[in-house]
């Protein structure tokens, strides 16, 4: 499972050190106690390593898995190391994962669209007679 984590400036978490293009095994999963943790939704990195003092990588997740209740941390027994992402790198992937969610309508064009902000008949419309907004 492609994944997002955040580490100190010298690529250490939580007192472990890990290496880029490097794989690490640990026994057992389970968020916040044990195991390799990172987040689905890139953004959410900010909320365990702040953007001043911390790197950020693409990671892969596999083996034994557990996830984090209402959020998208997840926590796996083995963990690939990816490569090293600056902030506009995790807010295009951010950007990326969002669109990957995004129930795009057969059909849809600038006018009628689902997310169209202008037109007479678009979900989030801003102007025209029929939008959900107007």
């Amino acid at each position: 499972m492609k994944a997002f984590k955040g580490f100190n400036k010298d690529l250490t978490c939580r007192g472990y050190q890990y290496e880029e293009g490097k794989e690490f095994h640990t026994e057992r999963a389970e968020c916040c106690d044990t195991g390799f943790h990172a987040c689905e939704y890139p953004l959410d990195c900010f909320g365990y390593y702040d953007p001043a003092h911390s790197v950020y990588h693409e990671v892969e997740l596999s083996g034994e898995m557990d996830k984090s209740g209402d959020n998208t941390k997840v926590c796996a027994t083995d963990i690939k190391i990816g490569a090293r992402l600056s902030i506009a790198g995790l807010v295009k992937m951010a950007i990326d994962f969002t669109m990957s969610k995004v129930n795009k309508e057969a059909g849809s064009d600038e006018r009628h669209g689902f997310a169209s902000a202008t037109g007479d008949y678009g979900a989030s419309s801003a102007t025209g007679n029929c939008g959900a907004s107007s």
